[in-house]
């Protein structure tokens, strides 16, 4: 259960929303706090025990396959009926959905919600009503508690969508799209306030990013948070250990985080190449041999199968390139905000974890649809061609 299990156990014993990464029983922003409160709850009401994760898995395993509902609509939007249906099987059969539903950990729940609220935005610019605006913002919000990157994807998203009613003087979408937005900063506000009360600055949601920075651009980086082998993990710097105990989580990760900036400065060529090594790693495969290796890693033992569908999906994307299905605005801002999003935040941090990507994959299984029904229809008409 990592560090969300953690945190879970420190509240469970009475010590709060709290892991030793500071110190003993230090509080803590390492991570967002959906999937720990989550656990705690369970592991509150009915023990830690088997039972008690098996529950948390069916909730899993219903949320990620309600997911097969919104890829049909969005995939239905923007190429048609046919490619709606094929979408949701492909959704429904993904192997990456069906093994994170059995890992106590928050990416099923993140992609579960990712579909969700991408329909939300856009319906509520299209057919805006002030109950689907409070709600998309509201799960907005719930789900950045679980993944901050939502929040900076659906705050470009939303924002692209506020621009455009405004421009076509769409005054009820624009004033449903403000709303939303309010209800989505409403949401995070209490924990927003909770870091501020605990560590005296404005943290948002989170405040792992220096860590992950050093992950990424540190003498022994490989682009993943493993060394060659997968069986060593890359150490935190020096300075985590002499100050354990003395300063505050905050305080420990601008260490860290200067740290960090004095490597990339003394290095500037080897950071452009590491960030740009780590995008087309993002966007295509990590070599296998810097994968976790050991536990109950997944990345290693089914690297062809996760890699075989991903090529799959870029193969769709170059066909929808090619026969031009890829014009819609919605689709453009959907792919661009995605790509841009997740090239930056793991570009200057680490890849490696299927996870990282799978969140949006989402969005790239109605291309990959669209793209077989074009491919489709292309053969067979060259087949009646032929027959004729």
């Amino acid at each position: 259960m990592w560090e969300n299990g953690a945190i879970a156990e420190h509240m469970l014993h009475g010590y709060g929303y709290a892991i030793d990464f500071a110190g003993p029983n230090a509080p803590t922003s390492w991570q967002a706090p959906g999937y720990p409160f989550e656990l705690y709850f369970f592991e509150k009401a009915f023990g830690v025990r088997p039972l008690t994760f098996l529950l948390i898995s069916l909730v899993q395993c219903l949320g990620v396959s309600a997911m097969v509902f919104p890829v049909t609509w969005l995939a239905c939007r923007w190429f048609g009926v046919r490619a709606g249906i094929l979408a949701g099987w492909v959704a429904a059969l993904m192997p990456l959905y069906a093994w994170y539903c059995s890992r106590i950990h928050q990416p099923a729940d993140v992609m579960a919600i990712y579909p969700w609220v991408l329909c939300g935005w856009l319906r509520t610019a299209e057919a805006p009503k002030p109950w689907l605006a409070v709600g998309t913002g509201f799960l907005t919000g719930f789900g950045a508690l679980f993944s901050p990157t939502m929040l900076a994807v659906f705050g470009i998203i939303s924002f692209v969508l506020l621009v455009r009613a405004i421009f076509l003087a769409n005054r009820p979408a624009a004033f449903a799209i403000i709303g939303g937005g309010m209800c989505t900063l409403l949401t995070i506000t209490p924990w927003t306030i909770r870091n501020y009360r605990e560590f005296g600055r404005i943290i948002p949601i989170k405040d792992s990013f220096p860590k992950e920075l050093w992950y990424g651009n540190n003498p022994d980086a490989t682009g993943t948070p493993f060394f060659a082998g997968g069986n060593e993990a890359i150490g935190l710097p020096p300075e985590w250990a002499s100050n354990y105990g003395k300063v505050n989580e905050t305080q420990l990760m601008d260490l860290i985080k200067k740290k960090t900036y004095a490597y990339i400065a003394s290095d500037k060529a080897g950071f452009i190449k590491r960030t740009a090594t780590k995008i087309l790693w993002l966007w295509t495969a990590v070599p296998r041999r810097l994968l976790r290796s050991s536990g109950e890693s997944g990345g290693g033992k089914y690297y062809w199968i996760h890699t075989g569908y991903w090529f799959c999906f870029l193969a769709g994307f170059m066909v929808a390139l090619w026969k031009g299905l890829l014009r819609k605005f919605e689709i453009i801002l959907s792919l661009t905000t995605v790509i841009i999003i997740y090239s930056a935040v793991y570009g200057l941090t680490i890849v490696g974890n299927a996870r990282f990507r799978g969140e949006i994959e989402f969005v790239f299984v109605p291309v990959f649809a669209a793209a077989c029904v074009a491919v489709y229809d292309s053969l067979t008409r060259k087949g009646s061609g032929a027959a004729d």
